[in-house]
């Protein structure tokens, strides 16, 4: 079992590396190639490595009330530094919103950025303020559920818009060189 509370923890890092990937490629391209960004992928990998020791997570036991996470010493500070990248994906995303003319633009950001908001905190409460507060992780799936909040907005935007994601990624994915030079 500690194993999978590992694995859950390193897939939890790399799935906010992913939130920010994404919502940086739909909003500011020109962030994913700032050193900011390299730093945030960077600390976000480390960390995950560091999942699967015993500096995060180090037991898990089955109780009456639940399973009982105990935590190692880099907890508090990797829950603290998924807050403080949270608070910088969601920045990017606010200004990327204020910068903009295109409404049904405006209108994916708000659906995002609200659906992002409820689940990152919902996350960072549930799987960090509470289990180190408090010493209890009762509340800790309820973060898998606001994860799955946050993918079935990103989907209604994605279905519902008329500049879908996906339309962009992939136009931009062919108008890359190697796809659109007929000589490669």
């Amino acid at each position: 079992v500690i194993w999978i509370a590992k694995f859950i923890f390193a897939a939890s890092l790399f799935m906010h590396s992913s939130f920010g990937y994404c919502i940086f490629s739909f909003c500011n391209e020109g962030e994913l190639k700032t050193k900011r960004f390299y730093f945030y992928q960077i600390h976000n990998l480390v960390f995950a490595v560091l999942s699967f020791t015993d500096l995060i997570v180090t037991d898990v036991t089955l109780e009456d009330s639940g399973l009982k996470f105990s935590y190692g010493i880099l907890h508090a500070y990797t829950i603290f530094s998924i807050a403080v990248f949270g608070v910088y994906i969601f920045t990017i995303l606010g200004k990327v919103f204020k910068d903009t003319d295109n409404e049904i633009l405006k209108s994916q950001i708000r659906s995002i950025f609200w659906a992002g908001l409820i689940a990152f905190f919902g996350i960072v409460i549930t799987n960090g303020v509470i289990p180190v507060i408090f010493g209890i992780s009762t509340f800790s799936p309820i973060g898998t559920l606001l994860i799955l909040f946050f993918y079935s907005a990103l989907l209604y935007v994605i279905i519902n818009g008329k500049t879908l994601f996906l339309h962009k990624v992939f136009k931009d994915l062919l108008n890359e060189q190697a796809f659109s030079d007929p000589s490669n």
